[in-house]
């Protein structure tokens, strides 16, 4: 049964405030620079794959309204009982969800690849607890190796086709969805991986170590959430990687007409791929967290 819990909302902004927030704007601001000219009315976050990418849903008579009721998430949205286990099941987790990674878009950011980290790092700072000096010696002594990012979509098609399928609707799309309500994510950007090197001066390399507490590798965060791991390579050699998908940017779309003019109907199609019968919408900042149990 899924459940979303005020309390565990109340948590939730409690112990990823920092994370999510406190670091978000500067990666927001990296992300739009980046990408949005290719992926223009996308909304640029640093939040979790498993919670608010792809077909992430609200509730709302009006597109970019801030008291917009929060549905569910990408895997409540499909009723499944238990977060997936793998990035690959992670980043499609039903087949309606088509997830490239576009050889274009990973070469136009694999130019820019440093500032991604860059704007990356606060949130990798975060989880670890390290200090302002680590964090400034992990920004100018690292080298990204390796960076995966996909854009997944879902059809207005594949999508109108479940929701009108659903024989049971417990987070109530369907009925919003007949209603003219729903609000959905049709489009994100993800990072899938990230692989960064770490050539460590003497004090650098001793604080990652007391880090590890003689292992050779640690992980923070899980597959749930954001998890980053630490490894020691050799004597001054690291590797940070990103071991769960985060979402970077996502384009959402609400359910109904309204008095758009037709130029601008047509432009926003373009943008979705979606019909008339769809807007593009504006959601704030996810606040509730979906809770599979």
């Amino acid at each position: 049964m899924i459940r979303i819990s005020f309390f565990i909302f109340a948590a939730a902004l409690t112990l990823c405030g920092n994370l999510l927030k406190g670091q978000n704007s500067d990666f927001q601001k990296t992300m739009h620079d980046l990408l949005s000219h290719d992926f223009p009315k996308y909304q640029w976050r640093n939040i979790p794959v498993n919670g608010y990418g792809v077909a992430t849903t609200y509730a709302g008579s009006r597109p970019g309204a801030r008291n917009l009721r929060f549905l569910g998430g990408t895997y409540s949205f499909f009723g499944l009982k238990r977060i997936p286990a793998n990035a690959d099941s992670l980043m499609t987790p039903n087949e309606i969800i088509e997830a490239p990674c576009s050889p274009a878009l990973n070469t136009t950011l694999q130019l820019k690849r440093d500032n991604v980290y860059k704007a990356f790092l606060p949130s990798i700072v975060s989880l670890f607890g390290f200090n302002a000096e680590v964090k400034d010696s992990l920004s100018r002594n690292a080298t990204v190796n390796e960076m995966v990012i996909c854009d997944r979509r879902i059809q207005e098609g594949a999508a109108s086709n479940y929701i009108e399928n659903l024989t049971q609707d417990p987070l109530q799309i369907k009925r919003n969805y007949n209603n003219d309500n729903l609000i959905m994510v049709v489009k994100d950007v993800v990072i899938k991986k990230m692989k960064i090197s770490i050539q460590a001066g003497s004090r650098l390399a001793a604080q990652l170590d007391v880090e590890l507490k003689g292992k050779l590798t640690k992980v923070v965060g899980d597959s749930a959430a954001l998890g980053v791991k630490l490894s020691k390579l050799k004597s001054r050699t690291y590797q940070l990687e990103i071991t769960t998908p985060v979402v970077a940017g996502f384009l959402a779309v609400k359910k109904g007409a309204d008095s758009r003019g037709e130029a601008v109907i047509k432009k926003e199609s373009a943008i979705t791929g979606w019909s008339d019968k769809w807007m593009i919408a504006t959601v704030p900042a996810q606040k509730d967290k979906p809770k599979i149990q």
